[in-house]
């Protein structure tokens, strides 16, 4: 690539004559650099507003020349130290020879680049305009602005600020927020940080929005002396995302460097202002349909084994009607049909609505017992005239379904008095007596996970010389967690739950041993939740036989799993059980093995994969019943 650099003051022009990429070829672009601002140092914060006139004449005569002016003002700063013409304009232009004069703009190799600019007086409507500037991208420029909104925050003596502290609240665009600051006074941390607060879904946990943002922090008595530390184009907030930020929103040391060319730092006589930029999207069924996919925990590595893909809603009225189960009309995906089935008054628990999703295909008579289909699946219940007003739940790993386990879903989805509209609230997830069910699938057929999941039940097979070896099974199924940054875990017990025979389980994977004897093992262990003291169960005894197993992110026939030699029975005195040494950690660091073939790569690119295999057998009451899972 062809660049020619001009050297002017405080500055370099950039001429990439056949186009600063692939994408240009056949234009000539031209890139002003501030010279000054590409240093990145804070005590060089300083923004400038600017116009450019870029121009290119004869090197000869004044009279044969094209510009180029900037369409709006330009904005430079340590951020932004280019102005970019990347179409100038076409070189064919450039060389093409006027007709009566014989004259072209190059000539002889040789052409006459100018740059005037003019800079403007830097004020608050310039400041704001910046602020935005930073949020624009091709991403959002599509996307409707249902409203924008400027605050800010004086801090007046930030010497007697405590380690954390929040703004005042403030309004805008329908919605509560707050700015937070934290580290503040913390000597053990180089950086404050700063987060952007929605107040409104603190306290209504079921709105979702899609927003844009910037959080700066800027010299009380010039809008020039700035420093943008946080900013996204878009980002959510929800339930599970009420804070958007950044840790290390900006060095503490550099909140006192004075500026080259100004003089001034950011704070002075301890005063500064916090300014928060937010910019709301609309937020429609498209933008919701996405979410519901994003929400999947597939990382593509099983894309080519798809077989089946789709969004479905389910419009119910009617709500206070509706029967103990309602089940929703049939719907394909690939080759598979697909029901949803409903309790509105809940299945177990009279105080939560539950909800399942249903493989008729598994359920038909004619298919065969080994019939199977692995699915990933997002179901949200909202209100019928918004997709901003929902909640939602997705598994993070494969559910299988089979003849004998053709439902997966919640027990206790939803509490009931949740389903309404209260004081904090403009909607209800049932409004108008109506509500609609969302969900999003993908279907897999896995052979690899089938042989995987039959590997595991080997070794829970009942012994032919056990005299209870026929006794029924309630159900039996698995679940697994992911952890992708195994380096950010630390000797907390890791763990996820699902429920399995209406019981909720828990695996804890303490990866430093739980005790301190186990330090060079990991401890691993399978807990039921519904023996904890805040739980309404009935249940006194569930006898169960279970696999704990660690594997290969990316490779069934990677794994380590041990199992107890017989049923395990839990209960209030005994919640709890596995393996204190579970595996070495030498074993499960790979140490010290050369022989790549007998390597079992448990844990790779910092990825690892945590299950457990559960069949519940029995469950007795207090009243010494048994209790099964009514279909």
């Amino acid at each position: 690539m062809n660049i020619l650099k001009i050297y002017i003051l405080n500055g370099t022009i950039l001429v990439y004559p056949d186009g600063f990429d692939e994408s240009l070829k056949g234009y000539t672009s031209i890139y002003v650099r501030d010279s000054d601002l590409s240093y990145k140092d804070i005590r060089n914060n300083v923004h400038n507003c600017s116009s450019c006139i870029v121009t290119a004449r004869n090197y000869n005569d004044y009279r044969y020349y094209l510009l180029n002016e900037t369409p709006t003002p330009f904005y430079f700063s340590i951020d932004y130290y280019y102005y970019f013409i990347n179409k100038f304009k076409k070189k064919s232009e450039l060389l093409e020879k006027n007709e009566k004069t014989n004259k072209s703009i190059v000539e002889n190799d040789k052409v006459v680049l100018g740059l005037y600019i003019r800079n403007y007086k830097y004020n608050r409507e310039i400041y704001i305009n910046e602020l935005k500037h930073y949020i624009e991208c091709e991403e959002t420029d599509n996307r409707d602005i249902i409203g924008e909104h400027i605050y800010e925050w004086e801090i007046k003596d930030w010497t007697k600020l405590k380690d954390s502290e929040n703004s005042p609240e403030f309004s805008a665009i329908g919605y509560k927020w707050r700015a937070n600051l934290n580290g503040i006074n913390n000597f053990n941390k180089e950086y404050v940080s700063a987060s952007l607060e929605n107040l409104s879904i603190k306290n209504n946990i079921f709105i979702n929005i899609e927003a844009g943002y910037v959080i700066s922090i800027r010299n009380c008595n010039d809008y020039s002396c700035y420093y943008v530390g946080a900013y996204s184009n878009c980002s959510r907030f929800d339930e599970y995302n009420r804070y958007n930020g950044y840790d290390k929103f900006i060095k503490k040391t550099d909140l006192y460097y004075r500026n080259f060319k100004t003089d001034r730092s950011l704070i002075e006589n301890g005063r500064v202002i916090i300014t928060v930029y937010v910019r709301v999207y609309r937020y429609d069924k498209e933008n919701f349909i996405e979410d519901l996919k994003k929400s999947l925990n597939d990382n593509n590595e099983n894309k080519e084994k798809i077989c089946g893909e789709r969004y479905y809603e389910w419009n119910v009225e009617n709500f206070d009607k509706l029967k103990f189960h309602e089940i929703s009309p049939i719907f394909l995906t690939g080759k598979y049909k697909w029901s949803i089935s409903l309790f509105p008054k809940g299945k177990d628990r009279p105080d939560f609505l539950s909800i399942f999703l249903n493989s008729n295909s598994a359920m038909e008579e004619n298919e065969d017992d080994d019939f199977y289909v692995h699915v990933y699946f997002a179901i949200a219940f909202r209100n019928y005239k918004t997709y901003t007003y929902y909640h939602f739940s997705s598994r993070e790993f494969l559910q299988r379904f089979t003849k004998s386990n053709n439902n997966h879903g919640y027990f206790n989805y939803i509490k009931m008095d949740e389903l309404y509209k209260n004081e904090n609230s403009s909607y209800g997830l049932v409004e108008d007596n109506r509500a609609v069910v969302n969900l999003y699938i993908r279907a897999y057929r896995l052979e690899s996970l089938e042989n995987f999941l039959k590997n595991l039940k080997d070794l829970i097979k009942d012994d032919e010389n056990d005299e209870n070896k026929n006794e029924k099974i309630i159900e039996e199924d698995y679940f697994e967690y992911p952890i992708n940054d195994w380096d950010k875990i630390d000797n907390e017990p890791y763990r996820t739950a699902k429920a399995i025979g209406i019981t909720s389980w828990r695996i804890l994977l303490y990866p430093n041993g739980k005790n301190g004897s186990e330090k060079d093992h990991l401890s691993y262990y399978i807990r039921s939740l519904d023996f904890d003291e805040d739980s309404t169960f009935l249940c006194t005894n569930i006898y169960i036989k279970y696999v704990l197993y660690i594997r290969n992110y990316n490779n069934y026939l990677q794994y380590k799993a041990q199992s107890p030699p017989t049923k395990v029975c839990f209960s209030a005195e005994n919640k709890e059980h596995g393996f204190s040494q579970f595996i070495k950690k030498s074993e499960f660091y790979n140490e010290n093995n050369d022989n790549e073939e007998n390597n079992n790569h448990l844990l790779e690119d910092d990825k690892t994969v945590l299950g457990t295999y559960i069949r519940v057998y029995k469950m007795e009451t207090v009243n010494e019943k048994e209790s099964t899972i009514s279909s």
